[in-house]
Order: structure tokens, then C-alpha cells, then sequence
């Protein structure tokens, strides 16, 4: 009886690490940046310079509904599976000595793309659309032409990955709100420094 016992539990623990096992995929991680100016309507007949960059929209997270002050050297970076089967989504990732925390920004900032036009030597062009929305007064839209790098990956632990995304560079411009007033935006956003890290997946 013993015997069974232990066979139950030992059957069990392996059904458990597959399952973890298949539920990790190997991801591309790289640096964001966004650098965005341009125009708001202070009143009627003025209209005053504006600025959204990294560390605005980490402010206006920290502003949203279950958003948090985020640390001073936090990071805004963007993540892709390696195989393709997902697009990217955004995060931000905070350092306290060896401790690092990754915090979803899924439900604020989404970027969609265009088809692509294929060049040589893994260069592809499309039009991208950035969007952020803090749900309390900071915004927005912003499009424009994107190159893309495809390249080599690699990470702790992880051999070299392929045909991925290494780096990203776009001319973009769009419209927002910046505390509730309305404004005009160009700029760009790029993104680099790509990372392989094996990560769960929820």
C-alpha cells in the first residue's frame, strides 16, 4: 500500500513539472523608449510646448487605477515570444539590488502593426500605431513608419536564438490628452538591447 502511495505522489510531482514545463516559452525582451513632443492647448488662443517620454508615462502610471510610484531607475520594456505565436506587450521593470520586479502595463499601452515589406539582411519596414491610455487624463495615438532588424538573440543560459527581433526605430506622430488637455505629438520610438529569457506564461 506504501508502494502506491508513493507511485501516486512521485506520478503526480512529474505531472506538475511537465505542466510548468510546458507552460514557459522563451521571450524577447528589449529597452523602450519613447520621446515624444509637440502642443497643448493651454486656453483659447496659447498653446504650450509638451513633452511625453519614458519617465511621463511611468508618472502617469504611477497615476492610474492600481498603479504604483515606480522607482527612479525603472525601465519601460517591451516583450515578444521567440517563436512568433504572440505579439508584443509592455512592461515595467524596477531594480532593488538583486531583486527585480516586472509589472504588466497590458491594460495601458498596446501597439499594433501594419503588413510588412521585406528587404535584405533582415530589414522589414511597416507602419506601427502606439497607444497608451492612463484612464485619467493622460493619453494617446501615435503611427508612423517603422524599421525593424531581425537578427540574433541570446540570454543566461539560452543559445543564441534567430530571426528575431533585435531592434526597432520609428518616426511616429499623433494626438493625446496630457492631464485632460488636448494635444499634438511627433517624436520617436525605439526600441533595443534584445534579451532572451525563458518566462512563464500566465
Amino acid at each position: 500500500m506504501k508502494n502506491i502511495m508513493k507511485l501516486a505522489v512521485i506520478t503526480t510531482l512529474m505531472a506538475i513539472g511537465m505542466a510548468t514545463a510546458n507552460a514557459q516559452t522563451t521571450n524577447i525582451v528589449l529597452n523602450l523608449n519613447v520621446a515624444l513632443s509637440g502642443f497643448m492647448q493651454s486656453d483659447v488662443s496659447n498653446a504650450t510646448s509638451v513633452r511625453i517620454a519614458n519617465k511621463e508615462i511611468l508618472i502617469a502610471y504611477g497615476t492610474s487605477a492600481g498603479g504604483h510610484t515606480v522607482d527612479k531607475s525603472a525601465k519601460l520594456m517591451v516583450v515578444s515570444p521567440a517563436e512568433d505565436s504572440g505579439g508584443p506587450t509592455f512592461f515595467i521593470r524596477e531594480k532593488s539590488g538583486t531583486n527585480i520586479t516586472d509589472t504588466s502595463l497590458s491594460l495601458l499601452m498596446t501597439v499594433s502593426e501594419s503588413d510588412s515589406v521585406i528587404a535584405a539582411k533582415g530589414v522589414s519596414y511597416s507602419i506601427i500605431t502606439l497607444n497608451f491610455d492612463n484612464g485619467v487624463g493622460t493619453d494617446f495615438s501615435v503611427s508612423g513608419f517603422a524599421t525593424f532588424h531581425q537578427g540574433k538573440a541570446s540570454g543566461k543560459g539560452i543559445a543564441p536564438i534567430s530571426d528575431v527581433t533585435t531592434s526597432m526605430q520609428a518616426t511616429v506622430s499623433g494626438t493625446g490628452h496630457i492631464n485632460g488637455e488636448y494635444a499634438i505629438l511627433k517624436g520617436n520610438v525605439n526600441a533595443s538591447g534584445p534579451k532572451a529569457k525563458i518566462a512563464e506564461v500566465p
